[in-house]
Formats: C-alpha cells, structure tokens, sequence
C-alpha cells in the first residue's frame, strides 16, 4: 500500500515475458494523453495484439490435441472472468475486483492475450472504486474477452 501511495502502482510479475515487458515500456513512454481505450482501438487490426497463438506456443508447446485442451480451458476461463468482474462489480466489491485483476493479468501474459493483459493491469491497479471507471474496464474486459473467444474459435 505504501508503494501504490508514493506512486508505485506498476509491476511486471513471474513469468516475465518479453511482450509483458513491451506492454510495460509502451504504457510508460506513450503520451499520458491516450487511454485505454484508444490504445486498444488503434491495435484493433491487428488479431495477435487480442490473441497471440505464437506467445501460447511458448507455454504449451505445438502439439495439436495439448493446444486444443488449452484453448477450450482458456475460454472457459475467459468466460468465468466476465462472470466474475460484472458480480464484483454489481457489489462494488473493490479488492475482488484488483484480485481478478491480477488474475487476469497473469493468464493474459501467458496465454498470448496482450490487449486483455493491458486491461486487467489497469483493473488491478485502482486505487478507489468508481462506478464510471470500473463500469469502464468492465465495459473493455467484456468486449475483449469475446473478441479473443472468436479468434479462438477459429
């Protein structure tokens, strides 16, 4: 707490992976001028910034019947996800909500997401509840987690 006070409010946890580090240098040095949301909009073309098959590879490997437990794992997971953040929501429950988001964060990094990644780094980093923010990153969660469900699907 005393870190997120004096301003410490970024980490990069374990696994540290080099998109996790990109994802950090890019928040950092952009202009404080975009949001989320921009950002987001300006990677929307781009199908490996929602879901990167490649990043996934490096964790479980190429085999094809592996991979297609994991995905089907993955969604499930990205679908407990939405569940979840829109209950902690409705009982603007603040700590659940941060908790999630790490969770998020986590196995965005090394399931190969890394616009959910951005998200869920912003929604375990708030300090205060706000209805307008949270109502926000639930709002960019929600559509980003069925964006990479149709990736998957296919």
């Amino acid at each position: 707490e005393k870190c997120f006070a004096a301003g410490m409010d970024d980490f990069i946890s374990k696994p540290v992976v080099a998109q996790t580090i990109a994802l950090s240098l890019k928040r950092w040095l952009k202009d404080p001028k975009e949001d989320l949301q921009s950002d987001l909009s300006n990677s929307y073309e781009d199908p490996t910034y929602h879901f990167n098959i490649e990043l996934l590879k490096e964790y479980v490997g190429d085999d094809a019947s592996v991979l297609t437990k994991v995905l089907s794992l993955l969604r499930t997971e990205l679908m407990n996800f939405s569940k979840e953040f829109k209950e902690h929501a409705t009982n603007k429950d603040l700590s659940k909500i941060q908790e999630l988001g790490h969770k998020m964060y986590d196995t965005s990094i090394v399931s190969g997401l890394p616009a959910l990644a951005n998200i869920a780094k912003k929604t375990g980093s708030i300090l205060t509840y706000n209805d307008h923010d949270i109502n926000s990153l639930l709002s960019l969660t929600r559509q980003e987690i069925k964006t990479i469900i149709s990736l998957i699907v296919k």
